[in-house]
């Protein structure tokens, strides 16, 4: 795992995005965190399994974790229409984006843990607790989190 210390001074830059159509697989949480977090690993495994991880990667592959009354659900997808999947959207508005350097969940999850544990303390705006995604490009995630407006 990377040392999270270099957080301190990471950068972020700030975007706008209009609402994005995904279709997608799905994680329901489980009873905790790291099973939730198993979960997600197995789902990719099997997509890479079943040859369909390459070709979404080719799509634009999104991760977005939607959290509603404390508990979470996990959609991995892309932008290309496919009526048996999971149609969900990601919200319009404005984000705080982080490159993640990698695009493992060993280097995601700490990342996301991380900002939503500190930087909502010393940004100069405010974030959505609820709401993030992830966007893979180049063997890079790039996390994104809401900012509330």
């Amino acid at each position: 795992m990377k040392n999270l210390e270099y957080l301190n001074q990471y950068s972020y830059k700030i975007v706008e995005i209009e609402e994005i159509q995904l279709y997608s697989y799905k994680i329901n949480y489980s009873e905790t965190r790291i099973i939730f977090l198993n979960y997600i690993r197995e789902l990719y495994k099997g997509l890479k399994k079943k040859n369909i991880f390459n070709k979404m990667m080719k799509q634009g592959m999104y991760g977005v974790t939607i959290e509603e009354n404390g508990k979470a659900t996990y959609y991995v997808g892309t932008k290309e229409r496919n009526d048996n999947l999971h149609k969900i959207k990601i919200k319009k508005g404005k984000y705080a984006v982080f490159d993640c350097e990698g695009d493992n969940q060993i280097d995601i999850a700490p990342l996301i843990a991380y900002v939503y544990k500190n930087y909502s303390l010393f940004m100069d705006f405010k974030i959505d607790l609820n709401y993030c995604f992830e966007y893979y490009a180049n063997n890079t995630c790039y996390v994104y989190i809401h900012i509330i407006a």
